[in-house]
């Protein structure tokens, strides 16, 4: 079949890979398993593969959501981007399937569920200490999120370590390099009071912040913090007037724990679901809260907080185990010059990458996000280089 006539189905070839059975389906994307079309090929586990339409999502989001991922996802607690391919219409995003063996569910959505409708608080710290990580992490490269909910959270067990599983944040589909934005995106049980005010300019950091409060409060407590009307979603201006007069009603103070929930958890989830953004900790700092360092695992430094580059200490956290030895090696990165070409992103119009000479992390190069100038490790003069971790 002639690739302006491609669409995704049983069967379909996507580059190197064969669709097999969809995962999930949206108005405008799906998200397949697919399966190496080559027996010899280097990769042989299947991959997920999310299927977008060019012909019902603009394209300067779709390149969005890849810049984002590409710029996020060297991070064990986000999703991985392995490939980019495009066919007629169609991108066509390349990842890591999520296969959980987590008995809780593949999600949080999921593990809710199958627990009774809310976590334990020892469950929910761990789980939740992981976002927090991987939020940080997000907005310490300037990407916000746009759409934290429970269904955004996959859970995947740690090989032959420990029965916790590790988080994956997933879907930058709603995400911006935007500090500031105008658009009223999410979803309406998640959403930030200042995201659906008319006329909204609204620091998505923030946004983000009081949807990581809404996800805690209702892993703790196993419904959503404030109630409102059935919804549909955020595209009509009748369900965004719903979602205000809600919030008009609903005051943080006042919310009410389950038996059990302790102190120092009710008090991040307050401070997160504050009405004014400004009042609101950024994900740096609550990842450095007391109730969400276990023991034996070192704090982080909130000095990160607001700045372009995170702290050394919360770059320790926040950066896959196998390069954390490195961080320390240098200050400063090899340029881009001396870098290897790591050609991971495929396909027509995917994003170049390069690998950092100073830590070994893919680090892509995008389309607007900053850059630093370093002065090269090699003596090469100062010159533009990736933001490294």
């Amino acid at each position: 079949m002639a690739s302006s006539n491609w669409t995704p189905r049983s069967g379909a070839v996507v580059g190197r890979y064969t669709l097999s059975e969809a995962v999930a389906r949206g108005s405008a994307a799906s998200i397949w398993r697919a399966s190496p079309s080559d027996p010899e090929a280097v990769r042989t586990e299947d991959v997920a593969i999310k299927c977008i339409s060019g012909g019902r999502v603009r394209q300067e989001l779709i390149d969005t959501e890849i810049e984002t991922l590409s710029v996020t996802c060297a991070h064990s607690n986000i999703v991985t981007l392995l490939e980019v391919e495009r066919v007629g219409q169609w991108t066509c995003l390349v990842m890591p399937l999520a296969v959980s063996g987590v008995a809780l569910g593949p999600d949080l959505e999921q593990a809710l569920s199958s627990s009774g409708g809310k976590l334990t608080e020892a469950t929910a710290r761990g789980l939740f200490r992981q976002i927090m990580l991987a939020v940080a992490h997000c907005h310490s490269r300037g990407v916000y999120h746009g759409d934290l909910k429970l269904e955004n959270v996959l859970l995947q067990q740690r090989p032959g370590m420990t029965p916790d599983p590790i988080i994956w944040l997933c879907d930058f589909g709603c995400a911006t390099t935007r500090a500031s934005r105008t658009e009223t995106v999410g979803t309406d049980n998640y959403v930030a009071p200042e995201v659906v005010q008319e006329s909204a300019d609204y620091d998505a950091a923030k946004a983000d912040m009081f949807s990581s409060g809404v996800l805690l409060y209702t892993m703790l407590a196993g419904h959503f913090p404030f109630a409102r009307p059935p919804l549909s979603g955020l595209n009509s201006q009748a369900t965004c007037d719903a979602v205000r007069a809600a919030y008009d009603i609903c005051d943080p103070a006042s919310l009410q724990f389950p038996p059990g929930v302790s102190s120092e958890a009710a008090a991040i989830v307050r401070a997160l679901l504050q009405r004014d953004p400004a009042a609101r900790p950024c994900a740096a700092i609550v990842a450095a809260d007391k109730w969400l360092v276990q023991e034996g695992v070192p704090p982080e430094s909130s000095a990160g907080c607001g700045s372009a580059v995170p702290a050394p200490s919360l770059r320790s956290q926040t950066q896959p185990e196998p390069y954390a030895d490195k961080l320390t090696v240098s200050p400063v990165m090899h340029c881009t010059l001396n870098a290897s070409p790591q050609p991971k992103l495929a396909g027509a119009g995917a994003v170049g990458a390069t690998r950092c000479g100073c830590c070994g992390l893919l680090r892509p190069r995008t389309l607007s996000l900053p850059v630093r100038i370093e002065r090269c490790v090699e003596r090469c003069g100062p010159i533009a280089c990736d933001p490294c971790c």
